[in-house]
């Protein structure tokens, strides 16, 4: 009997480690905590991109520059009106000054709405309307509630 309860106690252990691996290599695949969830590259004097580094998918509320000058984002609609995943691109007008610092504020992009941009592509629901830009249309201090990016710009 003692030799049953000592081999029920080590694969319960065995079965501990083994999930804390697997949480442990989920998040490493997320890339949570290890590095910046965007990147910022100067292209021009005023031109920047800005780039999904996480795999997470988010949806970028708010673009705010801390100190005075505007932020444009360069696309056709005027605004970053897509969700982002991993090596997502958008292309930013900024005109630095010193101490200039862009901030990023984003929401995670839901999961409704994934499936619903899967779903939208079969021709019999193309005719279902789902409001995909109601973030657009928060007020800026419920847009700012999400995630949060810093950094300055040289």
């Amino acid at each position: 009997m003692k030799t049953d309860e000592l081999a029920l106690l080590v694969s319960a252990i065995g079965l501990v480690v083994a999930l804390v691996a697997l949480i442990v290599a989920i998040l490493d695949w997320h890339q949570v905590g290890r590095e910046e969830p965007w990147n910022l590259t100067k292209v021009q004097e005023d031109i920047w991109v800005l780039e999904r580094v996480h795999r997470r998918p988010v949806v970028i509320t708010y673009l705010l520059n801390f100190h005075g000058s505007e932020v444009r984002v360069l696309n056709d609609a005027g605004m970053p009106a897509a969700h982002f995943r991993r090596g997502r691109k958008e292309v930013l007008q900024i005109r630095p000054t010193l101490g200039t610092s862009l901030s990023v504020f984003s929401r995670r992009y839901p999961l409704r709405l994934r499936a619903w941009d899967r779903l939208s592509r079969i021709p019999g629901l193309a005719r279902v309307r789902v409001d995909r830009f109601a973030h657009l249309r928060m007020e800026p201090s419920e847009a700012m509630k999400g995630d949060q990016w810093h950094t300055p710009l040289y």
